[in-house]
């Protein structure tokens, strides 16, 4: 091959990587897309709520139908139930365990719970996200299996996302840990919902 034809070829698949790089990143930023971050937790008063406007091309009452399947066959939670559901909103109260760190020696995870409001209009839904809790894993699967009220420590949203009160004793920065993944879990709402709103 000759030193021209050589380098023509380089080029085209230097090229060829460069394009299939740019997909690739906006691929994964499309995939990864989420409204919330760990550097910007929103506060109601004391209390952290998320919110979001989701918007859609469908009808109010078939957002209303999609939000109810989405709850009931896709959220998988640890344990849901719904508080109110009328045409205009539901609101459901919804348990999550999130997994911070498993291997052979060590299981370290928080069970989340929390509130979900929908409030439905022509062409949006506001999405609000709010009574945020955690419990330690251990101490949350005792009291689920008591029959009576044991009142271990919860810590409120605005104890473990802002001001980082959780502690572990050889666990380097625990709430910063557990923040990352209630809020994966909230963009993983939001991303899904997205999608069921679009025809």
């Amino acid at each position: 091959m000759s030193s021209k034809a050589y380098r023509y070829h380089t080029r085209i698949n230097y090229a060829t990587l460069l394009l299939l790089v740019s997909w690739l990143i906006t691929s994964e930023a499309r995939a990864q897309f989420g409204p919330f971050t760990p550097d910007s937790i929103p506060l109601v008063g004391d209390e952290v709520c998320f919110t979001y406007q989701l918007k859609g091309n469908v009808s109010k009452e078939e957002m209303q139908k999609r939000t109810h399947y989405y709850l009931d066959h896709d959220l998988d939670p640890y344990s849901g139930g719904f508080v109110v559901s009328t045409p205009d909103s539901i609101k459901c109260r919804v348990a999550d365990y999130l997994e911070i760190e498993s291997n052979m020696l060590n299981v370290f995870g928080m069970y989340m719970t929390y509130e979900l409001l929908f409030v439905f209009t022509e062409g949006s839904c506001d999405l609000a996200i709010s009574g945020i809790r955690f419990m330690e894993k251990s101490l949350f699967e005792r009291q689920e299996e008591s029959a009576r009220e044991l009142y271990f420590t919860e810590y409120t949203g605005k104890e473990m996302m802002v001001e980082k009160s959780y502690h572990q004793l050889f666990k380097k920065d625990p709430s910063t840990r557990i923040t990352h993944a209630a809020i994966d879990r909230f963009n993983k709402i939001v991303r899904s919902l997205r999608i069921y709103f679009v025809d």
